[in-house]
């Protein structure tokens, strides 16, 4: 058998792919593989060869929190040529888009997607959905123009595709007191700033365990939330790292929690700070450090 210790697990993968001795026995009716970006394409040929026929393997995925500098193949490069895509009774495509935002308020959504394609940036668009037409089949609608290559749009979502159950409350027009962006001259000002403001949120009524920190990248985690970490325990607001001690668990109760990107997916907090954001801007990738920000708001 082989371990992490033997690569990476996609080379652990490839290795089993590869290995013409190895036999696979067909024992699930059907695979649902959640978060399958992040999986490594012959991960998805192991479990198709575990299914069996007709073959019933569902897996989600979202290019926008892929943060492995890839994105997913289609099928037939997956499976083969001879792969089937089957309408269900009623005639649906198997590859269903789902429009409706239940978790992200509209104004995060929105900010988050901007910021992921680089919309603003000033040396141009990092990434962009081609067709342009998947804008609408992700919960957009067009305001002004045709949405097709080399026009500008303008585009917006209602109140069927992104619920409004939040920005409702907000009292300021621009919506800062829901999303807001603070710049800071050195790193001490911005870990006092954030600790600060979690003083204030736990004050208020904020369960210490409702309140996340996200760092970009899981190197050294430790030395990148120290000066937080510092400042809660100066005021008496325990914390923990999410995972730390085991590997289930993310969050405890009456803790404040840390955690990277990678760890933060698919976990969820009445409030959330992303520090140290302007790494993704400077990372190696730049689709990588633009999905980091695009994962960390949603």
């Amino acid at each position: 058998p082989l371990s992490f210790q033997d690569g990476s697990f996609e080379m652990i993968c490839n290795s089993a792919i590869a290995n013409e001795k190895q036999s696979y026995q067909e024992k699930y009716d059907v695979i649902l593989i959640d978060e399958a970006q992040d999986l490594p394409v012959s991960f998805l040929k192991i479990a198709h060869k575990f299914v069996r026929k007709p073959k019933r393997l569902i897996f989600a995925y979202d290019d926008w929190q892929n943060l492995n500098n890839s994105t997913l193949p289609n099928l037939k490069h997956i499976f083969g040529k001879d792969v089937k895509v089957q309408k269900d009774k009623y005639g649906r495509s198997p590859d269903l888009i789902l429009d409706v935002c239940y978790r992200t308020p509209r104004p995060i959504l929105v900010v988050a997607h901007a910021l992921g394609c680089g919309i603003y940036r000033k040396e141009g668009l990092i990434q962009m959905l081609e067709p342009a037409s998947y804008w609408e089949k992700l919960g957009y609608k067009k305001e002004t123009n045709r949405l097709e290559k080399g026009r500008n749009a303008i585009l917006s979502r209602n109140e069927k595709t992104s619920l409004e159950y939040l920005e409702t409350m907000s009292k300021k027009d621009d919506f800062s007191d829901i999303l807001d962006f603070s710049s800071f001259s050195n790193n001490n000002d911005m870990c006092h700033q954030i600790v600060t403001k979690i003083q204030e949120y736990w004050q208020n009524g904020i369960p210490a365990e409702e309140i996340m920190i996200i760092v970009p990248s899981p190197k050294n985690i430790r030395s990148q939330i120290a000066e937080v970490a510092k400042g809660l325990m100066k005021n008496g607001i325990p914390y923990n790292i999410a995972g730390l001690e085991n590997a289930n668990i993310f969050k405890i109760s009456g803790q404040v929690t840390f955690t990277h990107v990678y760890r933060a997916k698919g976990n969820e907090a009445l409030v959330v700070f992303l520090m140290s954001a302007h790494m993704c801007e400077h990372n190696n990738n730049p689709v990588s450090g633009r999905n980091i920000l695009f994962t960390s708001m949603t």
